[in-house]
């Protein structure tokens, strides 16, 4: 069944992304990957950040790499 999972869209940061509730998160935490949803708007709700790409994420979020 795994060989079926459909992953997250990984995108590249850019000036462009509207990106809310990053104030809500912890600085520092050393970690490459920004998960969000998309909002109603197209702009995206922060959830946590990520370090590595795991099975656990959502296909419908979206993977912002810095």
């Amino acid at each position: 069944m795994d060989r079926f999972r459909k992953w997250p869209e990984i995108i590249k940061n850019s000036k462009e992304l509207v990106i809310t509730n990053t104030q809500q998160l912890p600085h520092g935490t050393g970690a490459k990957y920004l998960e969000a949803m998309t909002a109603h708007n197209g702009d995206f709700v922060a959830i946590r950040w990520r370090r590595k790409i795991v099975d656990s994420i959502p296909a419908d979020h979206v993977l912002i790499e810095f």
